[in-house]
């Protein structure tokens, strides 16, 4: 790989001018085109080999014509580097405080979700009507297609249910009755 390094242009005219030559002649002179030296001011890095033939062809110690860095220039951009580095640590600190409220926030959101939920559910069996809970609790009860009048006269006594409304129900399910078994084993299947 080449290596390459950075011309001082305001030295290499200094030192043209000082030795009477042009621009367009050294170019040439070094074999190049008649605006390769004008264009090192806006592309100043070019191979050490460059250099070296420049220096050579000007009586010069090779590595005279690279520019040397500031360490003023050098020091602030170590300044400006440190402050960059202090306002991410800053802002990555901020970040991560954020981070941990959010998830405080997340969490409580969650349980009042919950909290809403069971508020909704509380709000509709509310709404309800008794009828409503009527024709629910026998819809629940036959699901299997059938069950017996006694178990849901005692689930809609738990329910707080009345008897008429519960039998309001049953005229507007449709529901049919039957018996099983005589005497005092007889019981009432209703079916939908």
């Amino acid at each position: 790989m080449i290596k390459k390094v950075t011309i001082d242009y305001e030295k290499l005219c200094e030192e043209l001018n000082r030795q009477g030559k042009t621009k367009q002649g050294f170019s040439i002179e070094i074999g190049r085109g008649k605006d390769y030296i004008v264009s090192i001011k806006h592309r100043p890095e070019q191979p050490e080999n460059m250099e070296s033939l420049m220096c050579t062809l000007l009586g010069l110690d090779a590595g005279s014509l690279v520019k040397k860095e500031n360490p003023v220039q050098k020091g602030a951009e170590a300044k400006v580097l440190e402050n960059i580095h202090r306002k991410l640590c800053e802002i990555e600190g901020a970040v991560s405080g954020q981070t941990e409220m959010l998830e405080k926030i997340f969490g409580k959101s969650n349980a009042n979700t919950i909290q809403i939920e069971k508020v909704k559910d509380m709000l509709i069996s509310a709404s309800e009507t008794e009828s409503d809970r009527a024709e629910k609790l026998l819809t629940d009860m036959m699901e299997t297609g059938e069950a017996l009048a006694q178990d849901i006269f005692a689930k809609a006594d738990e329910m707080c249910i009345s008897r008429k409304e519960i039998m309001r129900a049953k005229k507007k399910l449709d529901v049919r009755v039957s018996t099983t078994g005589y005497g005092h084993s007889q019981k009432a299947v209703w079916r939908i």
